[in-house]
């Protein structure tokens, strides 16, 4: 999915129209200067004009509970044509998710907004970090996280909802430890994957491949996807794997405990879901569970 608003192709814009500017990391590929910003700044327009510009959000955190908890879900990828006066403006570059425990249910779970020019791209949502006896849905957000895995049989969390993006996956519960697994977290590319049924947790959607040249010409992306869902929390060694496009894998049991992994830097990918079954109710300190991927900022223009 590729959401893009006033998008033209070069022929749509008139010779001379294009403008130019700098900061961030330079880089020129197919006759086009980029300027990608992986952290706040400030873009200063020498020549007035044209710019495209693709703007990523944060990707949510993955949940943290006793059992199994769901992958995060991706920040969203937008894109658009704008004009740009001569001068400063301002880059916001959204952080990853960064809590979404035992417990608990944070605004600092989800990513953080990205903007640029006015065009904002919001944050992805947490994995469900609940133990949870009844069904329960997981948050919502750009791309929906994944639902936990419940403490009683048959229970299944429902999906996050993607307002942008897809939604998770649901999570599925057990009162055997071993038999419970988490929703993967909705990428920009594909819904998060539920529990499959041999025991594996589901795996994070997929990002989107629409800006594989943007993601080529800038050393940026996962293998020209971003914005990946995060795997979900097992209670096997079946860990759900995290999404193309930065999403971290949940955590596996059996010894794969603490194994999950955080989105990728600078894709908007959602964390991995995490569990410890050791720690009985006590809260836990943000290590259980993987941190969502920073956002990205990229404006490029077409060179002579």
């Amino acid at each position: 999915m590729a959401i893009n608003f006033l998008n033209r192709n070069d022929s749509d814009v008139a010779k001379g129209s294009w403008g130019s500017g700098s900061g961030g990391t330079k880089t020129t590929f197919n006759s086009r200067s980029y300027h990608a910003f992986t952290s706040s700044g400030t873009f200063n327009v020498n020549n007035p004009g044209y710019f495209e510009v693709l703007v990523i959000g944060g990707g949510g955190a993955g949940g943290y509970n006793r059992y199994t908890a769901g992958g995060g879900g991706a920040g969203a990828a937008i894109s658009a044509t704008v004009y740009l006066s001569a001068g400063s403006h301002p880059v916001v570059v959204g952080a990853g998710g960064a809590h979404a425990d035992y417990n608990t249910y944070y605004v600092r779970d989800i990513g953080g907004k990205s903007s640029f020019a006015g065009i904002i791209a919001p944050g992805g949502a947490a994995g469900h970090p609940r133990n949870i006896t009844a069904v329960m849905q997981a948050p919502c957000g750009a791309c929906g996280g994944g639902g936990a895995g419940a403490s009683s049989d048959g229970t299944e969390s429902r999906y996050g909802y993607g307002y942008i993006g897809f939604n998770g996956g649901g999570g599925r519960g057990s009162t055997t430890t071993a038999s419970r697994n988490g929703g993967g977290g909705g990428g920009m590319g594909a819904a998060g994957g539920g529990d499959i049924a041999n025991g594996w947790a589901g795996p994070g959607g997929d990002g989107t491949l629409a800006y594989a040249e943007w993601a080529l010409a800038t050393s940026t992306g996962d293998g020209g996807y971003y914005c990946g869902g995060g795997g979900g929390a097992s209670g096997t060694l079946g860990a759900g794997r995290g999404g193309r496009g930065g999403g971290g894998k949940g955590d596996g049991g059996g010894g794969g405990v603490n194994s999950h992994q955080s989105g990728f830097p600078n894709t908007g990918g959602g964390g991995g879901g995490g569990h410890n079954f050791n720690l009985g109710n006590a809260l836990y300190d943000g290590d259980g569970y993987g941190y969502g991927g920073s956002g990205l900022v990229i404006v490029r223009y077409v060179v002579a």
